[in-house]
């Protein structure tokens, strides 16, 4: 099994959230059931560097580090890994169907001591640089995040990345991390 980190291209459309409070509540992202508060974020193309402003949409548009956002012909051909796995939450943006992903498999499967983490001074996990994992934690998910670092992109494994591939999907990038 391999593990890969999800991440976006960045030769696609970043979208962002058209306000500053929505764009908080994405931090929260960190495993916790939205479901029952949900209100459709509205999305806007990034409004940043103007070379970014009118690249193509993708299926896997960047939003915030962590976050993931989806386009409905992704979300209609990944649904079956990710309904176990989280939660598909609504959007508005006005140029295309798109999703929010909030990622609720939280795994405690990072070997921390054969791992090479930065950490903050109370003891957090600032970063990782080199994963290893413990395979007897992995299961089935195929996305998850970790507990020990929720803020960071999800983690899927190959069977997420080849449905990927065999859809032509757009807009993702998968940077291997693990195989074991």
């Amino acid at each position: 099994m391999r593990i890969f980190r999800l991440r976006p291209d960045y030769q696609y459309q970043p979208l962002w959230p058209d306000t500053d409070a929505e764009y908080e509540v994405l931090q929260d992202f960190d495993g916790r059931s939205w479901a029952g508060a949900w209100k459709p974020m509205v999305l806007v193309r990034y409004r940043g560097d103007s070379a970014k402003r009118n690249l193509k949409l993708s299926d896997f548009p960047s939003l915030r580090r962590g976050s993931t956002v989806f386009s409905r012909r992704a979300i209609d051909g990944l649904r079956d890994l990710l309904e176990p796995n989280g939660e598909i939450l609504p959007a508005d943006f006005s140029e295309a169907d798109y999703a929010l992903y909030n990622v609720t498999t939280l795994l405690n499967t990072l070997d921390e001591e054969r791992s090479e983490i930065e950490r903050f001074r109370d003891g957090r996990v600032m970063d990782i640089f080199k994963y290893t994992f413990l395979p007897d934690r992995l299961g089935t998910a195929a996305i998850f995040k970790l507990v020990q670092a929720t803020f960071l992109e999800p983690f899927v494994t190959d069977q997420f990345v080849e449905r990927v591939r065999d859809l032509k999907l757009t807009g993702f990038e998968f940077k291997q991390v693990w195989e074991g």
